[in-house]
């Protein structure tokens, strides 16, 4: 919550853990900011905030994750680049990146990076090393990794390495 500042315009990507750390941020009272996501649950419970502007993305409601997975070309084509993202994965690998299992979040996660000055990934350790089919980005695109104290010590120095923070909660 600490990362996020008056008047921020957060895009919180599709994904459990992803979700998980919006619903943390509309916890918070004390700043304006707008979450822009394409998770229906989430824009309805930072709508009911009043510090905090819910813009939803749209697109196909998917039912697992009732979420939409259209990359919306007209806000991410009329945006400013200035945004904060904070998405999560199903795999993160020092070489490979980062990974996705379901291809129909793809275009919206790479859109999304391309629209944003700093993105975070949240992901626990037990994506770190796996690899799945569809690739979203290298890890040097990123500019943080939040994860838990399972994460090795040589992923996070590696990581490092590349100029990105690592940081274990």
């Amino acid at each position: 919550t600490e990362l996020v500042e008056e008047h921020d315009e957060i895009i919180i990507g599709p994904g459990t853990t992803a979700f998980l750390v919006g619903r943390i941020l509309t916890g918070i009272d004390d700043r304006r900011f707008r979450i822009i996501t394409n998770s229906l649950e989430l824009a309805m419970e930072a709508s009911a905030v009043t510090n905090i502007e819910a813009v939803v993305l749209g697109g196909e409601v998917h039912n697992r994750h009732s979420a939409g997975f259209a990359d919306r070309e007209d806000f991410f084509s009329s945006c400013h680049h200035n945004h904060k993202a904070i998405i999560s994965t199903d795999g993160i690998d020092v070489q490979r990146g980062l990974t996705l299992f379901d291809p129909r979040f793809l275009g919206v996660l790479r859109k999304t990076i391309a629209v944003s000055r700093e993105i975070i990934v949240a992901a626990d350790s037990s994506k770190i090393g796996k690899v799945c089919f569809d690739r979203i980005a290298d890890i040097s695109a990123l500019s943080m990794i939040v994860t838990d104290t399972g994460a090795s010590g040589k992923f996070c120095r590696a990581v490092e390495a590349m100029g990105v923070t690592v940081v274990k909660v």
